[in-house]
């Protein structure tokens, strides 16, 4: 028996030997969705509360852009540190695996002992990096301390004048740069360093999205690239660029892994997981 697999440019014949289509053909579909969907395609559900999307942005030849969106009503947040967890710090593959993680990305980036974050991170009772960076201009906060705040938001240092105040109320709070704001792209250098970007936004309705452009580019030129697409971005922080910038991805159509996700270890990692129904 033989399956066809399209690769966007040709059909590939599969012959199946056994247990070949149950373990395999599901990902060679998951990566067929992920290389080769053109700019202007919408959101594809993975399963439901969970989309997946590829752009072309920057005039790239190829899409270039990955996009994983999340139902906070259907996934939540984990912040995962090997400082906490008290283990080495992990590939994003082995931290999901390790914590039955849907997708992880960077939570943000880290100093030279390979365990701290460069600002402010707590999670819970446990403090990674207790100094407030004063460039770093926006917080991703979840885990509240009460049931009638957001499930997770973005604090703007920059604009919201209160921020102080709606940390406090959070369990979980990462400081890293921002990227957009409540106004827009900010003002990163048009000559700023080029480089592959990993990104983690929030959206208009509160959904969360992980984000990894692997085209070199200025953080400037990503940022203005990403709002010209309709996600209807609100806020949007900076992770980590250049080679230790990951998102790895695992659905019941497959697994996929960008940048750095396949080989590189990582200290702190932000993790998505399924909601559990009651």
């Amino acid at each position: 028996m033989s399956s066809m697999v399209c690769t966007g440019k040709k059909f590939l014949s599969v012959r199946a030997l056994p247990g070949f289509v149950a373990i395999f053909l599901p990902a060679l579909f998951f990566a067929a969705l992920v290389l080769v969907q053109p700019a202007h395609a919408q959101m594809k559900t993975l399963e439901p509360g969970l989309e997946l999307g590829r752009f072309r942005i920057l005039e790239s030849p190829y899409p270039n852009l990955t996009v994983l969106r999340a139902d906070p009503a259907l996934f939540g947040l984990a912040l995962l540190s090997a400082r906490e967890k008290e283990m080495e710090p992990a590939t994003p593959r082995n931290w999901a695996e390790l914590f039955n993680l849907v997708a992880c990305i960077n939570a943000s980036m880290y100093q030279e002992d390979l365990l701290t974050s460069t600002a402010y991170m707590k999670n819970f009772n446990s403090i990674n990096n207790a100094t407030i960076h004063p460039s770093y201009g926006a917080f991703l906060v979840f885990n509240p301390k009460e049931q009638s705040l957001p499930a997770v938001q973005m604090v703007d240092r920059r604009t919201d004048a209160n921020w102080q105040g709606v940390i406090a109320k959070y369990h979980t709070v990462i400081q890293n740069y921002r990227m957009i704001g409540p106004d827009g792209p900010v003002g990163w250098q048009d000559n700023g360093p080029r480089h592959t970007v990993a990104g983690i936004c929030i959206d208009t309705r509160g959904r969360v999205l992980f984000i990894h452009c692997d085209t070199p580019a200025s953080v400037r030129d990503i940022s203005h690239a990403i709002m010209e697409l309709s996600l209807d971005i609100s806020r949007m922080v900076y992770v980590e660029g250049g080679s230790k910038a990951s998102l790895f991805i695992k659905s019941p159509a497959g697994a996929i892994s960008l940048g750095g996700a396949q080989y590189r270890p990582i200290p702190n990692v932000l993790g998505l997981v399924r909601r559990h129904s009651d």
